[in-house]
């Protein structure tokens, strides 16, 4: 963390000011060797962004060769598949927005979102400051205040993610968004003006930070907050923080350069000193077995995405391939023909989190849930949340309306969203749902791969009306049961949203992140596909049935 963030640091606290310390740190660093950011020798460069930090703002010597098992990824193609690194995910409950933001996929194709990334820089937040001989001794466990991340949310450190001590994480802004947390990625290397403005605007979206929590206090009582705990990071952190670097790595499509705060920064004036005390060979062990075990993950049939839920316990439902088994229309039940568009929602899975940004209910007030900002924009953008509690429970929230006032700007979460569509999240109000996967309208239960949300004015689809998409039929699907299924192509209107107009329809995926229907489902007015109204009173009564909640 840069100095002068932490100054502004809303906790509470006073935060000591020591120039003597100051003006040893800026001359400790002029004393330093810049990296050779312009050179084409990555390992060279890869090897001077990994010289130690030791105290006072020094840097140790660059390591002769590039520590295994970076010396095989550094350079070379990226060999992690993000389907491979998402049954990893799913297996052990982590939620990819906890990890930098969710994958993207289009057509039901992975995409590489962050191509200008090169760098991922290791920080520490090197606060709070302790005034006292020791470190508390709770600062490894649930109840030192410092391990709730809803504390670093609220703080304005430049970041993409926070990792506690227990080695839990936070994203602040998604790694796709551009976040200045050293000088050098802002340009400080020139001075003020048009050239500083000119290199950082060069620079932007090169750099992944994340800040790990860690406290300091003084080595003696006329120095500046200069020392860390020993061993600077727990175990779990650096588990984390392996995490974080493989998944930003895959989604950059090239393995990143681990960089240290100070090494990207020295010899800048006021280089900050961390990471203090930081254990390159841990975090290297907890990247090996992290880059061994994603190998052997499972991954799901192509057809089913994720329907796994991320960091949640949603119920499975009683859904069984015997849900999908309707026979195909015939030229009696086939009806008006229709030409639609369609996107897809699924339910976001969020974990709790206490002092985060909470659900607020149609009166005002909370509905018991709170979540981090990132998850509450999700949340608001696909409608339906579970939100877990980390201990096996799983509360489901609806959206209900969007009156009352803005509670949340969530552009930096969705850069390329309209404005209008931005205003319109920021004011979303929420329920708790009725079914397993959330309520539609009239009370309805949603289920998932059959309910669709369609116009509020219910034109043309009336809510309750069921459609046949030929392009769906045959469709494999993975159940939230782990069991696969063949989608019949009948779908029920159940539901809707302030955003579906006209022939625009929204494909409910349950727990699937992933578009389950890349044949028609294109996101786009232009991508059209043709369906048809059923006139089969057996087949709607059927499916009426279904969506009981």
């Amino acid at each position: 963390m840069n100095r002068g963030d932490k100054t502004n640091m809303r906790l509470g606290f006073k935060l000591a000011v020591a120039g003597l310390f100051l003006s040893l740190c800026a001359s400790a660093s002029l004393a330093q060797v810049s990296c050779p950011f312009d050179a084409t020798d990555t390992d060279r460069l890869a090897r001077c962004l990994l010289r130690p930090v030791r105290r006072g703002g020094n840097l140790g010597s660059t390591p002769a060769t590039l520590p295994a098992p970076l010396d095989a990824l550094i350079g070379k193609p990226m060999n992690v598949s993000a389907e491979k690194l998402q049954a990893h995910l799913r297996a052990r409950g982590i939620n990819e927005a906890d990890l930098g933001g969710a994958f993207v996929f289009r057509g039901g194709r992975f995409v590489n979102d962050l191509t200008r990334a090169r760098y991922f820089v290791f920080h520490d937040t090197s606060f709070p400051e302790i005034n006292a001989p020791d470190f508390p001794a709770d600062i490894n466990t649930a109840s030192w205040r410092f391990n709730r991340l809803s504390v670093w949310l609220a703080t304005p450190t430049p970041t993409h993610v926070f990792v506690n001590r227990l080695g839990e994480s936070a994203t602040k802004a998604n790694f796709s968004q551009n976040v200045n947390g050293t000088k050098y990625d802002s340009g400080r290397d020139a001075p003020p003006g048009a050239e500083r403005r000119r290199r950082a605007a060069a620079r932007a979206g090169q750099f992944i930070h994340i800040e790990l929590v860690q406290p300091r206090r003084k080595s003696n009582p006329r120095t500046f907050f200069d020392l860390g705990p020993t061993p600077g990071m727990t175990a779990k952190q650096l588990d984390r923080l392996a995490l974080l670097y493989v998944a930003a790595s895959v989604r950059a499509g090239r393995w990143l350069l681990p960089a240290f705060h100070l090494a990207v920064d020295s010899p800048l004036r006021d280089a900050h000193d961390d990471p203090q005390n930081f254990d390159l060979d841990v975090w290297l062990g907890s990247l090996r077995t992290l880059l061994s075990d994603v190998e052997a993950a499972s991954v799901v049939p192509d057809g089913g995405g994720t329907d796994t839920p991320l960091g949640g316990t949603v119920s499975a439902g009683s859904l069984s391939a015997a849900d999908f088994n309707l026979p195909e229309p015939t030229a009696a039940t086939r009806g008006e023909r229709l030409t639609l568009w369609s996107t897809f929602y699924h339910v976001f899975p969020a974990r709790q989190l206490d002092g985060g940004q909470p659900l607020l209910g149609t009166n005002g007030r909370s509905l018991g849930a709170s979540v981090s900002a990132s998850d509450w924009c999700n949340a608001a953008l696909e409608g339906t949340v579970a939100v877990s509690n980390g201990a096996g429970a799983t509360r489901t929230f609806n959206f209900s309306d969007r009156g009352g006032g803005r509670q949340l700007d969530c552009s930096r979460f969705f850069p390329s969203v309209a404005r209008a569509t931005i205003n319109a999240l920021a004011r979303t109000r929420f329920e708790v749902a009725r079914g397993a996967f959330g309520t539609g309208v009239r009370g309805m239960a949603l289920v998932p791969y059959r309910s669709i949300a369609v116009d509020n004015r219910q034109r043309p689809i009336p809510f309750g009306a069921v459609i046949f998409i030929p392009q769906a039929r045959g469709k494999e699907i993975l159940l939230p049961s782990g069991a696969t299924a063949r989608h019949d192509g009948y779908f029920f209107a159940a539901d809707t949203g302030g955003l579906i107009k006209l022939n625009h329809i929204d494909v409910f995926s349950g727990t699937n992140a992933r578009n389950p229907f890349p044949e028609f489902i294109k996101s786009r007015e232009t991508g059209t596909f043709t369906a048809f109204f059923i006139n089969d009173p057996a087949i709607t009564a059927r499916l009426t049935a279904a969506h009981r909640p």
